[in-house]
């Protein structure tokens, strides 16, 4: 993973991170040059020379939570430095649509602020469907910017009433399958309006937004790190499985060929986690145990377990030759639901795990690490994202 360097002058130069980075196996160079009419996002968070490109923490916010991770690297192994987790008042995030911005800075801010590092820039991820994502092909005798221009070429055939509109990101797969004189090329579009609202949350709270990342390619980043606790298998998927987003992603082979996201109603789900889960210290605990169990296996049925039917058949349905071996439970139900991956294993009859991208992890001291594994399922996108500029 590389930064462009965009000359604004002899004497001036701002390292940035442009826009949406791709995953990419191969770790070819991504291009990064974003025009969008003729703003940049340059224009909005420069950066100085002297900044560290590696010094990024991982930012996830979502309807229920803000979870902020910041992970180091050196000599091939990495470090969980520092990391936090918070709940969101009910309303500000709706949908994954922020709806208060400055109630989201405030308790960012507030987790910045406590966490003892220095914390200056961040990657984030948003939906894929927030995204546009086409693949397209270009002569490889291109030159870069001969490249970036077909891009906006192309861009603005897709997306002709959007393009001044959009935010745009690119990636050179490698030749087509098809035609060796062709590279493909992954182009990414995102409106604008999509990005604002971090951008401002940034701006309030002080920091600099580095990286935007689709959820899927931060999830490829950090399942990389569980396919080693995986031996021999050919196929599998990882559910990243929130209160109103299911996300499923499928590997065959060391390759993504699936991915699909389903959004769904778990306010019920959400609400019995929240109330009916926790009984510490109660004279009937057993009784309780026993009662909110059954409790719990209703609602997952009720809420759940037709979503991730539909997820898997939906898989099946455009992979009819492929089985999945094993899936890897992650996300915030799987943190705070400790027999979720039971019923997952029950629902869709294969072997489940839950995620934990921090077992080969050193922990730094300051951290919890009691917490952090309590919460390590529901970090895989930020794990995920904070991983971004070391890979």
């Amino acid at each position: 993973m590389v930064f462009c360097r965009w000359k604004t002058s002899d004497a001036h130069r701002c390292s940035i991170r442009e826009g949406f980075l791709l995953a990419n196996k191969t770790k070819q160079r991504f291009s990064e040059a974003l025009l969008l009419g003729k703003q940049r996002l340059s224009e909005l968070w420069s950066l100085g020379a002297n900044d560290d490109l590696h010094n990024v923490a991982g930012l996830v916010i979502n309807s229920e939570y803000i979870k902020l991770l910041k992970i180091a690297s050196h000599n091939n192994q990495n470090t969980v430095e520092y990391f936090a987790i918070e709940k969101l008042p009910v309303g500000v995030v709706t949908k994954n649509e922020i709806k208060n911005c400055q109630a989201v800075a405030t308790i960012l801010k507030n987790m910045v602020d406590h966490s003892g590092i220095k914390i200056k820039n961040i990657a984030l991820t948003i939906p894929r469907s927030s995204a546009i994502i086409k693949h397209i092909t270009v002569d490889n005798r291109l030159l870069p910017d001969e490249v970036e221009s077909r891009i906006w070429v192309e861009a603005n055939r897709l997306f002709p009433s959007l393009v001044s509109d959009i935010y745009l990101d690119f990636s050179i797969i490698g030749p087509s399958a098809q035609d060796m004189t062709q590279n493909e090329i992954v182009l990414i579009a995102c409106r604008k309006e999509q990005i604002r609202p971090y951008l401002e949350i940034m701006h309030l709270v002080g920091l600099n937004l580095k990286v935007v990342d689709i959820n899927y390619y931060a999830l490829e980043r950090a399942l990389s790190l569980i396919v080693k606790q995986l031996s021999q298998l050919k196929t599998f998927a990882i559910l990243n499985i929130n209160f109103s987003l299911i996300d499923l992603l499928v590997e065959h082979e060391n390759k993504t060929i699936y991915t699909h996201e389903l959004s769904y109603d778990g306010y019920a789900l959400m609400q019995f986690t929240q109330e009916g889960l926790h009984h510490q210290g109660d004279m009937e605990r057993e009784k309780i145990d026993v009662e909110n169990k059954i409790k719990l296996d209703a609602i997952l049925k009720n809420n759940l377990e037709i979503h991730l039917t539909h997820a898997m058949q939906f898989f099946y349905s455009s992979r009819p030759s492929i089985r999945i071996e094993h899936i890897i439970v992650a996300g915030d139900c799987a943190a705070a639901i400790p027999e979720l991956a039971r019923f997952v294993q029950q629902a869709v009859g294969k072997e489940v795990i839950l995620a934990n991208p921090f077992k080969d992890m050193i922990i730094a001291p300051d951290v919890d690490k009691v917490k952090l594994i309590q919460y390590a399922p529901s970090l895989m996108l930020c794990c995920g994202a904070a991983l971004s500029q070391l890979n």
